[in-house]
């Protein structure tokens, strides 16, 4: 681009040489003033600064994810093998002093963080995949992993998202636990099933 004022403007013999430099000086001035703009809004991105774990009863992990601003609600996605839950975080960059954090609480192990094209990627590595729960609250993204079921056998708390892929599992464990409670000689028969 300045390649072609420069011709434009040595073609332009016609005009006098202090409108020249005057042209080129506002040229200048904008361009400087557009990479201002964007090295502004680069930094105006919201970022991800700590994220913080802490153990809840029944074996469950709450993570604390603080944003600068108002937390995005998470894109969230599963793997089963390993077991992993990715949270996507857009228009969000990482402002952590590591991007590897060792839990070790519960069934979460370590957490990890990436960067890429504008949003954060954590990623919660488990040792066995489990029912989670997140919501946003201001600028922070909290995140519950872990089983909510009792030590009588009995699921407890509201219902997420996250329950409908792994339902069979704890329905197997809901009639173990009628199974070991109760010894039925013939067997268990479901006749309802309701959400």
């Amino acid at each position: 681009m300045l390649s072609r004022f420069l011709k434009k403007t040595a073609s332009c013999n016609s005009m006098p040489k202090t409108y020249r430099l005057s042209l080129f000086a506002a040229y200048s001035a904008v361009g400087l003033l557009g990479l201002f703009a964007l090295s502004t809004s680069a930094q105006a991105a919201n970022q991800l600064q700590q994220i913080d774990a802490n153990a809840l009863p029944g074996d469950q992990v709450q993570l604390r994810l603080k944003l600068s601003d108002s937390a995005p609600q998470p894109l969230t996605f599963t793997v089963d093998n390993p077991a992993r839950i990715s949270l996507d975080l857009a228009d969000t960059s990482i402002a952590l002093p590591s991007r590897r954090i060792d839990v070790k609480r519960g069934v979460l192990d370590t957490v990890n963080v990436a960067e890429a094209n504008g949003r954060t990627r954590v990623v919660l590595n488990l040792n066995t995949m489990v029912p989670y729960e997140t919501r946003v609250e201001g600028d922070t993204v909290i995140v519950t992993v872990g089983s909510n079921v009792q030590a009588n056998g009995w699921l407890m708390g509201d219902a997420s998202n996250g329950y409908a892929y792994i339902a069979p599992q704890y329905v197997r464990q809901q009639l173990g636990y009628v199974w070991n409670t109760f010894k039925p000689t013939g067997g268990i028969m479901i006749t309802e099933f309701d959400f």
